[in-house]
């Protein structure tokens, strides 16, 4: 299954080589790595890991994965150096990770709060939902803009 993702990531990586493609590509990645977290934190979930903690690993592995893809998408058209990239990389995505970790845990903190307004279906999933919804909102604001404006500038 990696092995089918990396080749289909990979070939699509080099079909496109112009800047306007890297939204989509940086699209198919996030969802890529929403996979990754929110399965590898619902593995954790399931092993008995408090549920803050499994987001955190889950995050951080993200991170890792994240970084190595968005370096392929980006790169086409990146006029700085590795060292740069992977610095101002480290500390957008820290303030990416940290404002994820604190929109969840306000999330878990307020479940009783937020839950009467959910549908039951998301009642049921209401971990994943909170994932989702603040994977989604981290994205559209800070991880992308920051991605395409100042680490692979």
């Amino acid at each position: 299954m990696v092995v089918i993702v990396n080749i289909l990531f990979y070939t699509t990586i080099y079909m496109y080589k112009q800047r306007k493609d890297t939204f989509l590509l940086s699209v198919i990645t996030g969802l890529l790595i929403v996979l990754i977290v929110n399965g590898g934190a619902s593995i954790l979930d399931n092993l008995g890991v408090n549920e803050k903690l499994s987001t955190f690993i889950a995050l951080l592995v993200g991170l890792i994965v994240n970084f190595v893809l968005q370096l392929n998408i980006f790169l086409i058209k990146s006029k700085n150096n590795y060292t740069y990239m992977i610095v101002t990389y480290l500390i957008s995505d820290f303030l990416i990770l940290l404002t994820n970790q604190v929109l969840f845990n306000y999330g878990v903190d307020h479940k009783k709060d937020l839950t009467p307004y959910l549908p039951s279906i998301l009642e049921d999933n209401y971990l994943l939902f909170i994932r989702l919804l603040t994977g989604a909102f981290v994205w559209c604001v800070l991880s992308y803009p920051l991605r395409k404006y100042f680490i692979f500038v």
